[in-house]
């Protein structure tokens, strides 16, 4: 089968890559923006080059997010950091709280992407943030009571939507995290509503994996 991609042209970038799907706080992402040495629209993402590192955001759910990585010359060979939102699954988890992604699992539909039943993430040992384990699913309707339940079961803390598929395109884990944003219970779905917390949140993270 010919490669829809096969004649594209792709992007010669730094070897650090900071994937954030979206950053909430816009004034102080326009100033991230402002420091660039080059920003390029690529389809519906855009890419934000510095001079040690390139930013890619502004894409939702594991299809947008690997088609636009067909778009960067030898990705595999890419060190990647990924900043996320993600519902908690844990009851513990009450409240937007960082997560570092320690193990991440796929649900049923998007388990054909790897021959992997899951991908050991980068361990950073001197976090100070609890080490989890997560479900990547391919849409939130996939979040029925029983599905919810099954999850518990399996010791999952939280779910989102696009690491497992990342790292399948990788065939490896890489460093990330994860922002809860709201509570994914058997009665659906419940915001935890604290956005000013979520957004000094990223920044927190952003200084921290890509600090410009």
């Amino acid at each position: 089968m010919i490669s829809p991609f096969q004649d594209i042209k792709r992007e010669e970038v730094p070897d650090k890559i900071l994937l954030i799907p979206f950053f909430p706080e816009k004034k102080y992402f326009s100033k991230i923006r402002d420091h660039a040495i080059k920003l390029k629209k690529v389809l519906f993402s855009e890419f934000i080059f510095f001079d040690h590192m390139m930013v890619i955001t502004g894409f939702f759910g594991y299809p947008a997010v690997l088609t636009v990585l067909e778009f960067v010359a030898n990705i595999k060979e890419k060190d990647l950091f990924f900043i996320g939102t993600a519902g908690g699954i844990n009851r513990e988890l009450d409240g937007p709280v960082v997560l570092n992604v320690q193990e991440i699992f796929p649900d049923e539909a998007i388990k054909s992407l790897s021959d992997k039943k899951s991908f050991k993430m980068t361990r950073d040992y001197k976090t100070l943030y609890r080490n989890s384990s997560g479900v990547t699913v391919d849409i939130i309707q996939r979040e029925t009571p029983d599905w919810v339940s099954e999850q518990k079961k399996k010791g999952m803390d939280f779910v989102e939507m696009e690491i497992f598929p990342i790292a399948s395109l990788m065939d490896r884990g890489f460093e990330a995290r994860v922002i809860l944003t709201d509570a994914v219970t058997e009665r659906g779905i419940q915001s935890f509503g604290d956005k000013k917390r979520i957004k000094e949140l990223f920044i927190e993270q952003f200084e921290i994996f890509g600090g410009i």
